[in-house]
């Protein structure tokens, strides 16, 4: 049959593919090997759903033949569900067709045109994921007309006559071009331009890319409990435990570590020769306090300033501070200068920042990699390992300076690794340039390469100047917000010295 599924169930042996063509296996097979059928299901070797389609008759498959495209093209997932929900809300079904694709679809269309999805290169890959989906809703919309009901919300009309060719994606590769023409227009469907405009897609450098915005409500902090000895005395500024209960003191019964941030701060501090911005953490302990003093009409910014007061303190003396901005949430897109140039990236957290960079690799490059991933070699393979780390490196050089490291260490240790590379078995060189893309991705994800001279904390980025008190991040006075629309396409910018 024609409809596509890959499972082990719907699979069966045969000597020459080619001679089966779209025949059930119960047609070309003697009596012999379906009684060997029997004895194979007996034994647990073979479900009953996999002998049930062995076994399958042309009169059998016309009457389930709705069921089969149901599961092949019906999108059953609760969230796509909802969101078509949404959407059929906001927009009019009669002049709007609502399409739901199956990921399978995206999936094998993927796999029929050597496109590549390597998640550890960059986020472009939810893009492609959405120019397939839309590629092939419009496809299935004007291919079947008379059978919109399997993919479009609010249509119910299923035409099931000649639902057993329906592998369109199938057809797509290797059909006949006459099957491929719009029934109203009379213009085809799909060519090569289509295929040449998909794998065109990887050749973009760069795309919006929107990071959500958040305040953490979660866990108030890791709920291992520490013995007493893994923390110093309580009333300590530093490395303090946490009480499990309020009548258990830490010195006795220990308590919990790892207090997590639920937003940030911003303060404006005076210090000697220059006027710095310190990011501060809000932990979640001090939520509370926090939403009562709102309630009570009292002011944040007093009550922040009270809590850092201790706190903004250097080189023996305390600094004039006051509080710009009381509440940022994790996530934050902000732009500063580095190493002489400006640099986006986001606020994680108090202590350490995101990269927001998007590395590029072309789209030869991608294929590359996935052929190495899956353990084979291909005609259409032109690029080499060794091509790879180099084009890795020289955007590594260019455009992460936020991952150069103090005195620019790990730049000079990756730009003097390429004969180490070399040296590395091919295992260990894809393994290798994973754990490097991975560490060099937009997040704030990090990988172990001590063995590589990167060290075990590689694209961790720690944002604050050499000596520097504070131990989070400390920005510029030229510094900025970027406050970013859903989709990216709108921006407002807020310069931190106007504040």
């Amino acid at each position: 049959m024609r409809i596509k599924d890959d499972s082990f169930d719907n699979k069966v042996l045969t000597q020459h593919n080619q001679d089966k063509g779209d025949n059930f296996a119960l047609s070309i097979c003697d009596a012999r090997v379906q009684a060997n059928w029997k004895v194979l299901n007996r034994a647990g070797l073979i479900s009953n759903r996999k002998l049930a389609n062995l076994e399958m008759t042309n009169d059998i498959f016309e009457n389930k033949s709705d069921t089969f495209a149901n599961r092949q093209l019906v999108e059953t997932r609760q969230i796509i569900r909802l969101a078509t929900e949404v959407l059929s809300q906001e927009y009019n079904l009669q002049d709007t067709l609502l399409v739901s694709v199956r990921e399978g679809l995206s999936h094998q269309l993927r796999q029929e045109l050597s496109l590549p999805k390597i998640r550890e290169v960059n986020d472009y890959h939810h893009a492609m994921d959405a120019a397939l989906a839309a590629r092939i809703g419009m496809y299935m919309v004007k291919r079947y007309p008379d059978s919109l009901g399997y993919f479009v919300y609010g249509k119910y009309g299923k035409d099931t006559r000649k639902i057993r060719n329906f592998n369109f994606i199938r057809d797509i590769i290797h059909g006949d071009k006459s099957a491929l023409v719009d029934p109203k227009t009379k213009k085809l469907l799909w060519d090569k331009q289509d295929i040449r405009y998909l794998k065109g897609l990887y050749e973009i450098k760069h795309m919006l890319v929107t990071d959500e915005v958040y305040n953490d409500n979660g866990e108030l902090f890791q709920q291992t409990i520490q013995a007493a000895k893994e923390g110093k005395k309580e009333g300590s500024k530093q490395n303090t435990l946490i009480r499990h209960k309020k009548d258990m003191p830490t010195e006795l019964y220990g308590g919990h570590i790892g207090s997590s941030d639920a937003y940030m701060c911003i303060l404006r501090v005076f210090e000697k020769k220059e006027v710095t911005y310190w990011v501060m953490r809000v932990s979640k302990l001090e939520l509370g306090k926090v939403k009562r003093l709102e309630k009570n009409g009292l002011s944040e910014k007093k009550f922040l300033h009270e809590l850092f007061l201790s706190e903004v303190v250097g080189y023996g003396k305390q600094f004039k501070f006051e509080v710009v901005l009381p509440h940022v949430y994790l996530q934050q897109t902000v732009r500063d200068e580095i190493n002489g140039k400006m640099r986006t990236f986001g606020l994680s957290v108090a202590k350490s920042i995101s990269n927001h960079q998007q590395l590029y690799l072309s789209y030869d490059t991608q294929l590359h990699l996935d052929f190495r991933q899956k353990g084979y070699s291909s005609e259409e393979d032109k690029v080499t390992d060794r091509d790879v780390y180099s084009s890795i490196l020289k955007q590594f050089q260019e455009y992460y300076p936020l991952m150069w490291g103090k005195d620019n260490q790990t730049l000079k240790n990756m730009s003097d690794s390429e004969e180490k590379f070399d040296e590395l078995s091919e295992d260990d060189r894809i393994e290798t340039l994973k754990k490097i893309m991975r560490g060099m991705h937009a997040g704030t994800e990090f990988a172990k390469l001590k063995y590589f001279g990167l060290g075990d904390e590689f694209g961790r980025i720690r944002r604050k100047h050499n000596g520097h008190p504070n131990k989070g991040a400390v920005l510029t006075d030229k510094a900025s917000l970027i406050f970013q629309s859903p989709t990216g396409l709108f921006t407002r910018q807020i310069f931190l010295k106007n504040l």
